[in-house]
């Protein structure tokens, strides 16, 4: 198993190649580049300046239909106008009715609200390539960063969730070395998410408080903005390790998932719900923690072995989520003490 090779996260570097990615054409360039200096605009002046210059930029040209794209182009065209849409609501702008009705059919399409979603804005934005995101200069290099970063989470945990699987439906058939092997693989995966939460630690919190306002809830719709808490492939390995004991750790879980499982990504939302039919229904072993229950199982020691891997890594995780939480959040927006502003 080979680590990342760790792109210089927050240390304010350039792309090392570029490529051009615009499904829309100029609508497509006024989501990549004319938005993140409206965002400027709006962050140093005013909504009213910024709502003025959008309202001269809107693209002439009509928006390709959903049937004229492929799969890859129709995932970033809706990215360009949820990021357009979700821009032009926090500064009251109202859009042309070509992009209100273009965002729908897509969204339908799709499956999906017609929000900015955790799903695009990270599993399907080009970030090494031509990144989709609303700010400039260092605070927009920051903010692509700070996505890069959860990306890699996602695809880490993307190899976790399978070798789960593995082990919970098939555990009987492996013997000890592949038993260890797949121990190993999940250990290493933990540790790199674990690497990429510390990268996060390097973040500067000035730009983060500029970022965050524009991934809070929308003005127009109230949906919930793009965040963590949509990492369906996290509740899903949460899910995996405990199952129906997940309940009994946080009440009122289980009902939160359902909630907010219409802004997990689509392809993942199916496997969460799939963990679900098999822990209500209690259809064969559906959880690590219930295979670690028969102590006469010669897999018994592997297994809790496994399962304390698992929460560790996992308290790990949360522990140093809540830390940026608190470092990013909370204490940078703590006012300044006198003594510390007599300094």
């Amino acid at each position: 198993m080979k680590r990342d090779r760790m792109i210089p996260l927050f240390q304010n570097a350039e792309l090392e190649s570029f490529q051009e990615l615009r499904p829309l054409g100029s609508w497509s360039t006024l989501a990549t580049e004319k938005i993140p200096q409206l965002s400027d605009t709006l962050l140093r002046e005013s909504p009213q300046i910024a709502k003025d210059k959008l309202d001269q930029l809107w693209p002439k040209s009509k928006i390709a239909k959903v049937q004229t794209l492929n799969k890859a182009e129709l995932e970033l065209a809706f990215l360009d106008l949820t990021l357009i849409q979700s821009f032009a609501d926090r500064i009251q702008c109202t859009v042309p009715s070509d992009l209100r009705d273009s965002l729908n059919e897509y969204a339908e399409f799709l499956g999906r609200p017609d929000a900015y979603l955790y799903e695009s804005c990270i599993l399907q934005n080009p970030l090494t390539e031509d990144p989709r995101v609303f700010t400039s200069g260092e605070v927009g290099r920051t903010e692509r960063d700070f996505l890069i970063a959860h990306k890699r989470i996602e695809e880490h945990l993307s190899v976790i969730i399978p070798r789960l699987l593995q082990v919970i439906q098939n555990g009987s058939s492996l013997d000890h070395f592949e038993f260890k092997e797949v121990l190993t693989e999940i250990e290493f995966h933990l540790k790199e998410i674990g690497t990429y939460f510390s990268t996060l630690q390097k973040m500067r919190s000035d730009h983060f408080f500029d970022i965050r306002k524009f991934y809070l809830s929308s003005p127009r719709t109230y949906s919930p903005g793009p965040s963590g808490r949509f990492s369906a492939q996290l509740h899903l390995v949460r899910l995996l390790m405990e199952g129906e004991e997940v309940e009994n750790q946080v009440p009122g879980y289980f009902e939160e998932l359902k909630a907010i499982s219409p802004f997990f990504p689509s392809g993942h939302r199916v496997l969460v719900q799939e963990q679900m039919l098999r822990i209500n229904q209690k259809r064969g072993p559906h959880c690590l923690r219930q295979l670690t229950l028969d102590s006469r199982s010669p897999f018994h020691a592997p297994r809790r072995e496994l399962l304390s891997v698992l929460r560790k890594g996992f308290d790990r995780i949360t522990a140093t989520h809540y830390g940026l939480a608190h470092r990013h959040i909370v204490a940078y927006s703590q006012p300044v003490g006198p003594k510390l502003e007599a300094l």
